[in-house]
This record gives C-alpha cells, structure tokens and sequence, in this order.
C-alpha cells in the first residue's frame, strides 16, 4: 500500500519528500542504518537526491474501504503495514460530534479547527480493501505535480 510522494532512484521506488532544498528520500529498515544514509528513527533513514539522480517521482492518493467505510490513506508505515486512515464524508463532523457514535470503531475523533473533527486510525492493511490509487507526476526539480496523465 502506498501513500504520499515517493522516487525511483537507481531503479528502487523509495518514499520520498520534496522541499525549496530538494527532494530526499527515505528508507524503511529493520537492521542497522545502511551507509550513506542519515538517522532520522531508529527504523528509518534518510538522505538528499540530486534531481539528476531521479528516475521518476510521483505523489500517491489513495482510498480504500474499512469494511463499509471509504477511508482517505493519510500516510503509511511500511515496516508495521499500518496506514494512517480518515473517513471520507462522515456523517458527523462537527466539533460537536466527538461523543457521537464513530463512522467506524477503530476511527477516533481528532479535532481539525475550532469547528470540526475528522475520524482517524492507524489500521493494519489487511483491514482495508478495495483501495484506489491515483498517481500524479511530479517534477522534482520544481515541486510541481501534475494530474493530467494520472493512473
């Protein structure tokens, strides 16, 4: 499952993040960090790209169900198969809300402003189902991503 920017770069799809400094990449270990790279958690690693060095880079969304529940995939762990999850369109959503009944029972309110909640929860993959990615390209050396060629 995926989620989020990611970057091919010596033909290896890598999670990635892009900013006025660059892009970067990041990689998800369970050994020790690999040589090369710098600490960021004790199971992830980091370090700097030139945009030469990058093959493709692309930003994911994606949905999925949680049983009959459309969720939006916010992030994932790959290490964990997690992903951090939040309802699409719940039927309460107001900052009101948060003692009503959840969309789903491993969502949790989490206040969004003064005057709304989402429902959000980091749910093991094999919970979700049916997931839908749309893929837009990104051009790393000006940030920009488009839409228009999307899978």
């Amino acid at each position: 499952m995926r989620s989020g920017l990611y970057a091919v770069v010596d033909g290896v799809e890598y999670p990635a993040w892009l900013n006025s400094e660059g892009l970067g990449i990041y990689l998800d270990h369970a050994g020790p960090r690999p040589d090369g790279w710098a600490w960021v958690t004790e199971y992830r690693s980091y370090r700097r790209v030139p945009p030469a060095q990058v093959t493709e880079a692309y930003r994911v969304s994606t949905s999925a169900m949680l049983d009959d529940v459309l969720v939006a995939v916010d992030s994932v762990d790959a290490l964990a198969h997690t992903a951090l999850v939040r309802a699409v369109c719940p039927r309460y959503s107001s900052i009101n809300d948060q003692d009503k009944p959840p969309p789903h029972p491993l969502l949790k309110p989490a206040p969004v402003s003064s005057y709304s909640i989402d429902w959000i929860g980091v749910i093991p993959w094999d919970r979700l189902t049916t997931a839908t990615e749309i893929v837009g390209k990104v051009d790393p050396t000006a940030g920009e991503v488009s839409y228009d060629n999307f899978t």
